[in-house]
């Protein structure tokens, strides 16, 4: 993100309006998780700020929040009273006239603790603590804010963290997780596993994008898509996908099941190594619903499954697509579509994506192209 940020302002973009467009973002990204999650209006959204840019960022977002109406209380977690660097100095002083906030300046590990009491209550929680440069241990009063942000996220307050959660090096490799191995109903996103299979079979020269299907009848079912209503039309295996990727619709998906294989997506799952990740069911089979046929996967297992989508290929590995299928899996879904993600981002990002939901699960997975 630094470097993305010194690239603009060498092309003559001024570092303040840098941080307008961040900001701005980042408030759109919180209001659309507090209304996504239900918290919208039912408490305050609590804005940690550091002392640097990263904090400035969070400044401006406050300010937008407040100004479409959201209670907001603004944190500054420094030693000084006032950010360190000049354009997040600015937003600061902009902000303490602006009577429609919340402002504390917390220094000190009591003064973040007092912050903390009853932070279970707060709507979201805005990481805006520090960016990705930071190396070493963390130094007070930003350390025992880190340790708020787990305390809430612990009480299951929603985290947005503006560029990285403070404390995480995005160069090390290292992940990080919630229940990441554990395997849970995958709605509509194990159609990701579907993409994955359908074009390995054009690989394998087995299927034909432009070969055409008539839609039988007894394939259509309800739930979400368009071709439940339009009875027996004459479709491409390319348009069955992007209608299944773009409105998610379940008769497409059956349609595609059918031709590639049910147990086919399965094992081919397993020789990539996501032995988790099951297609056991078409859309909206009830019955097999109820015998616990569930279409399953892990968090982990899908993110897998996307860097095998994205590439590049494993060195001697027969099941991982072609460059040209690869390119062709990833510009269909980044096809238009709605999604949580991609609410969360701002103008003109792309996302490859594919959410799904049933009663009590809600997915997204996807690659956001930054």
């Amino acid at each position: 993100m630094t470097g993305a940020d010194r690239r603009a302002q060498a092309f003559g973009m001024p570092g303040d309006r840098l941080m307008e467009h961040a900001g701005t973002a980042v408030a759109a990204a919180a209001h659309a998780l507090a209304v996504e999650t239900g918290r919208w209006g039912r408490g305050p959204i609590v804005i940690l700020c550091g002392p640097g840019n990263n904090g400035g960022d969070g400044l401006v977002a406050a300010r937008r929040l407040a100004a479409v109406g959201a209670r907001v209380v603004v944190a500054l977690a420094a030693a000084d009273a006032r950010p360190a660097t000049r354009d997040a100095g600015r937003n600061w002083d902009r902000i303490v006239r602006d009577d429609r906030l919340t402002i504390v300046h917390i220094p000190v590990a009591r003064d973040v603790a007092l912050l903390g009491h009853g932070i279970e209550k707060a709507a979201i929680v805005v990481d805006a603590l520090l960016g990705t440069g930071i190396r070493g241990p963390l130094r007070e009063p930003i350390r025992s804010a880190v340790e708020l942000i787990n305390r809430a996220r612990a009480s299951l307050v929603p985290v947005l963290a503006v560029d990285t959660p403070t404390a995480v090096d995005l160069t090390s490799g290292d992940r990080f997780g919630h229940l990441d191995r554990e395997v849970f109903p995958t709605a509509s996103t194990i159609k990701l596993a579907i993409v994955y299979e359908l074009f390995k079979q054009v690989d394998e020269g087995k299927i034909r994008l432009e070969q055409t299907i008539v839609l039988d009848r007894k394939q259509a079912v309800g739930g979400s898509g368009v071709l439940v209503a339009m009875g027996t039309p004459a479709l491409s295996v390319r348009d069955y996908a992007t209608l299944m990727v773009m409105l998610s619709d379940n008769t497409a998906t059956n349609v595609l099941i059918d031709l590639a294989g049910m147990e086919t997506v399965t094992r081919r799952m397993a020789n990539l190594g996501l032995t988790a990740t099951k297609l056991r069911r078409h859309m909206i089979d009830l019955a097999a619903a109820r015998r616990g046929d569930e279409n399953v996967s892990t968090p982990a297992e899908i993110v897998r499954l996307l860097e095998r989508l994205y590439g590049p290929a494993k060195a001697g590995s027969p099941d991982d697509l072609s460059a040209s299928s690869r390119e062709d899996a990833i510009a269909l879904l980044k096809k238009p579509k709605t999604s949580r993600l991609r609410k969360g981002l701002p103008s003109g990002v792309e996302a490859a994506d594919k959410p799904g939901e049933l009663e009590g699960v809600r997915v997204d997975a996807g690659i956001v192209f930054a």
